[in-house]
C-alpha cells in the first residue's frame, strides 16, 4: 500500500512507527506489570495499586469464564462511576 500522506512529512520524521504492543489489552497488561507497586486509583476512600487491579480484574474475568457461556458470547456490563466498572472493562 502506497502511503501517499507520508510524502508531506518534514525531513527527519519517520514514516514508520514500531509498535511494541499489538492490542490495547497488551498495553494495559504491560502497564499493570510496569507500575505494579504504584497507586492505580482511589475510590470512596479506598486506594488500589496496579497489582491489585490486575489481580481483581483477572478474578472477575475467571468468574465470567466459569459461568458456562459459549465462547464468543456477549455479556452486558452496566457501567457505573465506580471502581467495579473499571475492573470489568479491564479484561
Amino acid at each position: 500500500m502506497d502511503k501517499v500522506w507520508t510524502q508531506g512529512y518534514p525531513a527527519g520524521v519517520n514514516a514508520h512507527i514500531d509498535r511494541p504492543h499489538s492490542t490495547v489489552l497488551d498495553i494495559f497488561d504491560d502497564k499493570l506489570q510496569a507500575f505494579a507497586d504504584r497507586q492505580f486509583t482511589s475510590n470512596m476512600g479506598v486506594s488500589y495499586s496496579y497489582a491489585q487491579i490486575d489481580s481483581i480484574s483477572l478474578q472477575i474475568a475467571a468468574w465470567i469464564q466459569n459461568l458456562g457461556l459459549a465462547k464468543g458470547s456477549v455479556i452486558a456490563i452496566l457501567p457505573c462511576r465506580c471502581i467495579i466498572s473499571m475492573l470489568l472493562s479491564a479484561r
